[in-house]
């Protein structure tokens, strides 16, 4: 999700599929639309399948490198969710961020 300065919505787009167990995530593929939407915030999000809510370590080396990339372009990654069913965990909530 794209958010402008003052946090609102500017588009929400889907970046990846993947499979029951991986998906690829390409930091700058979401960068460059940071970019091209002018997007000042960025909220990412992805599914648990399984319905475990807890971050993987592949979760946590994800938003730490996509924390510290966009915060480079004067981005800032607000949170990290992960859906499991009807549940979700913020990473930011969690202190994981």
């Amino acid at each position: 999700m794209y958010l402008n300065q003052s946090c609102k919505l500017i588009k929400q787009e889907q970046i990846s599929s993947g499979g029951h167990t991986a998906t690829i995530v390409d930091i700058k593929m979401i960068l460059k639309n940071c970019l091209l939407h002018n997007a000042n915030h960025l909220i990412v999000a992805h599914n648990h399948p399984s319905g475990n809510k807890k971050p993987s370590e592949a979760d946590k080396s994800l938003t730490v490198r996509l924390k510290e990339s966009a915060a480079l372009m004067d981005i800032k990654l607000v949170d990290h969710l992960i859906i499991a069913g009807n549940e979700y965990l913020s990473m930011a909530d969690e202190g994981f961020m």
